[in-house]
């Protein structure tokens, strides 16, 4: 078919050589990125400093005989749990939509026809039409263009334009990023051009970037930093009194009037007192519900953090 302004005819890839290949060169997707287990989300939650606070104070409650605290120090437990998994459970449902939402169509030729389809199908070998406002979804030669302008901002870091062409001078051809190639997550800021895909997936200079990125660690965030900081230090107290006042109370227990055992355990039940006393099991129940607090109250303004 020909389209206007355009001096060629392009009939584009027949269904079988479609399927061909995909076999051949794969998808046009970056790779999914593997989803964490509701188990391990739950063993991480309960790994961090806050809940192990939590929960030793829980058991302590319950050496101490006191069932109804350590009841409710566990119901803590599980609530701020409970809570931490609905929002995380709420975030990937979220970031499905939006991926889904933001799946950009190109119009490609193929079997002599215009089609408009999802950016995962094409393939190498498609005939892609591309116009002002076009989102490229991969990687190829330019055939034809007519004052053809691309943003590739995403992966030069340059916000000017790049004036597309089809033949290279000898300088140009030396550079890395070349004006006769579309490059897979550009924009098109001007005119109109044909392009021949080459590069889909993980194979294109985009693709390369999100590979590059799978490798990167996860670091604790400032807030989480600050917390683990001060639980830290409220446990090193917690311990120093609780030495300190088991100590004091086992000196001052006259030795003549009980026996060595009951002096050690009053000992020990004064020190698990004062430092019960001494521990901030409040901070991660109110943590954790005013974050969730602000996440709801951002959310219900339409936004998504």
């Amino acid at each position: 078919m020909k389209l206007n302004n355009f001096k060629n005819e392009y009939t584009g890839l027949s269904k079988e050589m479609v399927e061909d290949s995909i076999l051949k060169y794969g998808k046009n997707t970056l790779g999914e990125v593997k989803k964490v287990s509701g188990f391990k989300r739950f063993f991480n939650i309960l790994k961090e400093p806050m809940f192990l606070l939590l929960f030793g104070a829980s058991l302590i409650y319950f050496l101490l005989g006191d069932i109804s605290d350590g009841i409710l120090m566990f119901s803590f437990i599980f609530v701020i749990v409970f809570i931490s998994l609905y929002q995380e459970y709420k975030t990937d449902r979220a970031l499905d939509a939006l991926k889904e939402m933001s799946s950009p169509k190109t119009r490609v030729i193929r079997d002599d026809k215009l089609l408009e389809i999802k950016s995962e199908f094409i393939v190498v070998g498609d005939v892609v039409v591309l116009q002002e406002g076009d989102v490229i979804n991969a990687e190829g030669n330019i055939l034809e263009c007519h004052d053809f302008g691309v943003n590739e901002s995403v992966l030069t870091g340059e916000s000017s334009v790049v004036w597309k062409k089809v033949k290279l001078s000898k300088t140009e051809d030396e550079e890395y990023f070349k004006k006769n190639r579309c490059y897979m997550g550009t924009v098109v800021t001007g005119g109109e051009a044909i392009v021949l895909v080459t590069n889909v997936g993980s194979t294109t200079e985009y693709g390369k970037i999100g590979k590059e990125l799978e490798v990167i660690n996860d670091i604790k965030t400032p807030l989480e930093k600050q917390m683990r900081k001060i639980i830290l230090i409220f446990a090193s107290i917690s311990i120093m009194f609780f030495i300190l006042v088991m100590v004091i109370t086992f000196v001052n227990n006259p030795s003549g009037e009980v026996l060595l055992f009951e002096r050690v355990s009053a000992s020990i039940l004064a020190g698990v007192t004062i430092a019960m006393a001494t521990i901030p099991e409040e901070i991660p129940v109110v943590l954790t519900v005013f974050l969730t607090l602000g996440a709801y109250v951002v959310s219900k303004e339409k936004s998504l953090v």
